[in-house]
C-alpha cells in the first residue's frame, strides 16, 4: 500500500490485486514499481509523496471510483457519459438489444455501474460486459481479474472418466461470417472459469477431449476459422471452475456446454430476370429446410437477426434453391439460413448474405400520333399507354431535334436534362381516355415555333424511357401586300418578305382566266431558297407572258421526307409588251466600178414579243427627246406583223436632212391608262439624234 500510495497509483485494477493478497500478480511488477519509486523526484523511503486524492499518502487515501478523481467530474461533468452513449450508438443493430437503452440507462449505469451491469441479460453481458467495464472504469469483477493472469497450461485436469457429464447450457452460433464460426455460451455468475472448447470429428460429438481442440480461454466466446464442410459440427465446452483460480487449476473440468453448428448453403447463385430473383445453392446433409428472408436494401438489419414478417417462401425446404417472383424495382438483401432441429431445438447455420438489385425495363410509347385540330389551330397528340401499372408517361415538346440514339437506354433524370427535356418542355394538360383505347390531349401551337416535336417518355420511379415522337411543321402563309412583281428594262424581280418557317418558296403560273383552282398544280415557274432570296433582294422571273397572267407563291417546309405547305397567295400581273426598235443606215455603192459606198437612207426595224395589235408611232421634237405620242410630229405610223410569235415591223426610206433634225423617239398608239402595258425599249442616243 505504500508504493501505491507514494506513486499515485489510481488503477482500481491494481488496487484489488493488493486488497486480494494477488501476491503472484504484483510480484511480477514489484521491480518496476521499485524502480519507479527509486526514480520519482524527491522521493525517499521515510518520505513518502501525498496522494492527490486525499493528501495523507495513507493506503485509505487510494480511491477505488477512478471517475471520481477526475478534475472533470469534481465540476459536474463525467466523461464516461459522453464515450458510453457512444459506444451504445454504434452498437444499434446488431442484435443484442443495447440498441434500446437510452441516456436514462446511461445515467443510471454511472451511478451505479456493478448493479447496472448484474442486471444486464446474459447475452448481452457475452458480447458487451468487458468493454462496458473498460469504458466505465471499474476493471473486471474478481474471477475476471484472475482469467486475465491465467494460461492454458494452468488446466490440463482430464474430465472424470467415470462420472456422467450432461451438459449445463448451449453453445448458440452467434457469427455472421459464413467462412468463420463464433461460438457463445454463458459465464458462471460467480467464481473463476477457464474454457477448454472441443470441435468433433466429421460431424460426430467429441468424446471428452478427443476432438480437435478449437480454443482454451477465460473468454465465453471464441471463433472457429476451420471450414465446415461435413453438414454439421459437434462442440463440447468444458470449464475449469472454483472459487478462484487456484481451486479452478485443482479442479476436474466439467461438461459446461453442448452445441451444434450447421454448415451454411454452399455454392450459392442469384441470378434477375426481368423482375424476378432467384438462386440455387448447396445444403448440406442433416439440414432440413433452408430459410430465405428478403429486406429492402436500404433496411438495417444486423444480419443474424430473425425477423418474421421478412421472411419468405416459408412453406417449401429451400433446399436446392428460391424464387421471388413480381418484385419491384429496387435494392434487396437476401439472408439464407440453414435449418435443422437437433436434439429437441431448432439450429440456424451463419447466414449467407446476397445483395441483388431489380431494374425493371420501362417500356417505351410504340407510336405518337399526332394530326392536326379540326377546332382551332393547334394539334391533337394521340398515344397507346405501355403495359404495365407503374409505367407514367409524359409528353414533352421542344422546338429542338432530338439527339439521335437517347431511346435506345433507359436515363434518369438529369441525363433527361442534359439532352433538353425539363419541367419547361413537359406539357401538363391532363389526358383524356378515348372510346378507341388510347390517350390524347390537345396543344396549341406556340406563338414562337414553326417546328415543334412531341416526345412521349414512359418511366417507372427514377427509370425514364425516351420513347415514339412526331414532329409538325408549318410554314405561314405570305403578306399578299407586300408580294410585287418589280418590271426593269428587260428583266422582272418578285419581291416579297420571307416567310416564315419556310424553307423554299415555289410559284406557279396559270394564265388570266385559266380555270384551275389547285395552285399547287398550276406549271411552276421557278423554286428557290432563303440564301437565294436574301443574296438578290428578291427573285428573277423568267419573262412572264406579255398578255398577263395569275402567279401562286407559297412556301414549303422539308421534314422526315414529307412537304409542307402555306397558303398561297396570288398575283395578279397584268402583262407587258416589250417593243424593241432601232435605226439602220443603208449604203450603196456608186463610182467607177462600184466600189465606193455612199448612204442611201435609214430603215426601221420594230421587234415586240408576241402579238401587238396597236400601232406605232414615230415622233419627232426638234429640241429634245419626245416624252409621249403627242410631244412632237408624227413622221411614220404603222402596223407590226405577227411572224413565228413575234411582231415585226421594217420601214425603209428615211432621210436625215436637215429638215428633219430633231430627236425621234417610237411610241405605241394607245390611250395614256393603257401606256403601262407597253415598254418601248430605245435604242442608243446616237441613233435618236437626227441631223
Amino acid at each position: 500500500m505504500e508504493v501505491f500510495a507514494r506513486l499515485d497509483v489510481r488503477s482500481v485494477e491494481n488496487t484489488r490485486r493488493l486488497l486480494w493478497n494477488d501476491v503472484v500478480s504484483l510480484a511480477r511488477e514489484y521491480s518496476e514499481l521499485t524502480a519507479a519509486i527509486q526514480a520519482s523526484p524527491g522521493s525517499s523511503e521515510d518520505a513518502p509523496r501525498e496522494s492527490k486524492s486525499g493528501g495523507s499518502g495513507s493506503p485509505s487515501a487510494v480511491a477505488n471510483d477512478p471517475a471520481a478523481e477526475t478534475p472533470d467530474d469534481a465540476q459536474g461533468f463525467d466523461p464516461r457519459q459522453a464515450k458510453l452513449r457512444a459506444y451504445v450508438e454504434n452498437s444499434k443493430g446488431d442484435g443484442t438489444s443495447l440498441d434500446l437503452k437510452d441516456d436514462a440507462w446511461i445515467e443510471r449505469v454511472l451511478n451505479d455501474p456493478e448493479a447496472e451491469l448484474d442486471r444486464l441479460s446474459t447475452k448481452i453481458q457475452r458480447r458487451h460486459n468487458k468493454r462496458l467495464r473498460d469504458l466505465l472504469g471499474i476493471g473486471s469483477t474478481g474471477g475476471e481479474a484472475q482469467r486475465s493472469l491465467a494460461s492454458p497450461t494452468d488446466f490440463t485436469n482430464e474430465p472424470d472418466l467415470q462420472a456422467e457429464h450432461t451438459p449445463r447450457h448451449d453453445v448458440d452460433s452467434v457469427g455472421t461470417n459464413p467462412e468463420e464460426l463464433e461460438l457463445a455460451w454463458p459465464q458462471p455468475e460467480h467464481g473463476f472459469a477457464w474454457f477448454r472448447v472441443i470441435a468433433g470429428y466429421s460431424g460426430r460429438r467429441p468424446v471428452l477431449f478427443d476432438g480437435r481442440q478449437v480454443a482454451s480461454t477465460a473468454e465465453s466466446t471464441t471463433k472457429d476459422a476451420e471450414p465446415l464442410r461435413d453438414g454439421r459440427r459437434q462442440y463440447d465446452v468444458w470449464a475449469y471452475l472454483g472459487a478462484d483460480q487456484r481451486e479452478a487449476m485443482a479442479a476436474r473440468p466439467v461438461l459446461w456446454a453442448r452445441g451444434t453448428a450447421l454448415q451454411p448453403v454452399q455454392n450459392v447463385k442469384v441470378s434477375v430476370s426481368g423482375d424476378d430473383i432467384s438462386g440455387t445453392w448447396t445444403a448440406g446433409d442433416g439440414t432440413s429446410q433452408v430459410e430465405v428472408y428478403r429486406f429492402a436494401g436500404d433496411e438495417a438489419r444486423a444480419s443474424h437477426e430473425i425477423v418474421d414478417d421478412r421472411r419468405i417462401a416459408s412453406d417449401k425446404d429451400n433446399l436446392s434453391g428460391f424464387e421471388d417472383r413480381d418484385l419491384q424495382a429496387g435494392d434487396y438483401v437476401y439472408r439464407f439460413f440453414a435449418c435443422a432441429v437437433v436434439a429437441g431445438r431448432k439450429l440456424r447455420s451463419t447466414p449467407v448474405t446476397v445483395r441483388q438489385s431489380v431494374v425493371i425495363p420501362v417500356p417505351p410509347v410504340q407510336k405518337l400520333e399526332v394530326v392536326a385540330d379540326p377546332e382551332r389551330p393547334g394539334f391533337i397528340v394521340s398515344w397507346a399507354h405501355p403495359s404495365g401499372s407503374d409505367v407514367n408517361v409524359q409528353i414533352h415538346l421542344t422546338k429542338d431535334e432530338l439527339p439521335t440514339g437517347i431511346g435506345t437506354r433507359e436515363l434518369d433524370e438529369s441525363s433527361l436534362e442534359r439532352v433538353g427535356f425539363s419541367d419547361s418542355t413537359r406539357l401538363t394538360v391532363p389526358p383524356q381516355l378515348r372510346s378507341d383505347g388510347r390517350w390524347m390531349i390537345r396543344v396549341d401551337w406556340p406563338d414562337d415555333a414553326d417546328r415543334v416535336h412531341f416526345t412521349a417518355i414512359s418511366s417507372i420511379g427514377t427509370s425514364y424511357r425516351v420513347g415514339a415522337t412526331g414532329t409538325e411543321v408549318r410554314v405561314r402563309a405570305l403578306d399578299s401586300d407586300s408580294i410585287r412583281v418589280v418590271e426593269r428594262v428587260d428583266e422582272q424581280y418578285l419581291v416579297f418578305p420571307w416567310p416564315s418557317g419556310a424553307d423554299s418558296v415555289q410559284v406557279s403560273m396559270r394564265p388570266s382566266g385559266a380555270l384551275d383552282p389547285d395552285p399547287k398544280t398550276w406549271p411552276k415557274v421557278t423554286r428557290f431558297t432563303r440564301e437565294r432570296h436574301e443574296t438578290h433582294g428578291g427573285i428573277h422571273l423568267e419573262p412572264l407572258p406579255s398578255e398577263g397572267c395569275r402567279l401562286a407563291v407559297f412556301g414549303l417546309a422539308y421534314y422526315g421526307g414529307e412537304v409542307t405547305t402555306s397558303e398561297p397567295q396570288f398575283v395578279e400581273y397584268p402583262g407587258l409588251t416589250r417593243i424593241r426598235y432601232d435605226f439602220v443606215q443603208e449604203f450603196e455603192m456608186k463610182g467607177f466600178l462600184r466600189k465606193k459606198e455612199s448612204p442611201a437612207g435609214t430603215t426601221l426595224w420594230v421587234e415586240a414579243t408576241g402579238e401587238v395589235a396597236e400601232s406605232v408611232v414615230l415622233v419627232r421634237n426638234h429640241n429634245r427627246l419626245p416624252l409621249h405620242v403627242a410631244d412632237g410630229d408624227h413622221i411614220f405610223e404603222g402596223q407590226l406583223e405577227t411572224r413565228g410569235g413575234k411582231s415585226i415591223l421594217r420601214r425603209e426610206g428615211f432621210s436625215r436632212g436637215t429638215d428633219r433634225a430633231g430627236f425621234v423617239r417610237l411610241f405605241v398608239a394607245v390611250p395614256d391608262d393603257e401606256q403601262h402595258l407597253y415598254a418601248v425599249l430605245d435604242p442608243s442616243i446616237d441613233s435618236l439624234q437626227w441631223s
